[in-house]
């Protein structure tokens, strides 16, 4: 399912791009450009402002017909993506995911909102995907796996079934995690790691087969 009404995109990087190319021109109203700046009260207070905006001029059903998509940089800035999902869902700005038609997505999987998945994606049964994630072109998500808020999923990931993904974690391009793993919350895994073990939260690991590295305060520095 794709949106149905007018769509807006925070960020104007390469997910911009991708986000217009599966949903079109036609109800594409508007981006913020995080070009200008990575400051949170850009963000926030501009969500708000189009929030009492949008309450004071759109019906009910209207309103219910705006959805937004997060389009900045993910692996540095993950906590700022995290910070600015949360407040367009408390604005009701969360209405739709962007999901190309080239990809596959089983009946059974739940979908949040504001999630984008691009072409050759592969999510299959009792998948569970939270809001605002990114699952990027050939990656491929197998069966009953649990993925938390804000996930980005790097182009050619192959997680297998029964794995168990916190909120905020970024899996780089590439990367293989076994069945049956859990990744805790704001981790980083990095391009081409072989994750054989569990992954606590606030971690950076990467390697083949990949460790723990160190604490993520990359996360903490946005």
């Amino acid at each position: 399912m794709t949106t149905k009404g007018d769509y807006y995109i925070i960020g104007k990087g390469g997910l911009f791009t991708i986000i217009r190319e599966i949903l079109g021109d036609e109800s594409f109203k508007g981006y913020f450009d995080d070009r200008e700046s990575l400051n949170e009260a850009y963000y926030l207070g501009g969500i708000k402002k189009i929030s009492d905006d949008r309450d004071k001029s759109m019906s009910p059903v209207s309103r219910g017909k705006q959805s937004y998509f997060i389009a900045i940089g993910a692996a540095r800035n993950m906590l700022l993506r995290a910070k600015i999902a949360h407040s367009l869902k408390e604005q009701g700005l969360l209405s739709s995911n962007a999901i190309s038609q080239y990809s596959f997505i089983a009946r059974s999987v739940i979908l949040g909102r504001g999630s984008v998945i691009c072409p050759f994606a592969c999510v299959h049964s009792n998948v569970e995907l939270s809001d605002c994630s990114i699952v990027f072109s050939n990656s491929t998500i197998e069966h009953d796996t649990k993925i938390g808020k804000n996930a980005n999923i790097a182009p050619g990931v192959t997680i297998a079934g029964r794995v168990t993904i916190g909120d905020n974690v970024f899996i780089g391009a590439g990367s293989t995690l076994i069945d049956g793993l859990t990744i805790g919350s704001n981790v980083l895994i990095g391009a081409g790691s072989l994750v054989l073990n569990d992954i606590e939260d606030n971690y950076i690991a990467y390697g083949h087969p990949c460790k723990q590295i160190k604490r993520n305060d990359i996360y903490i520095k946005v």
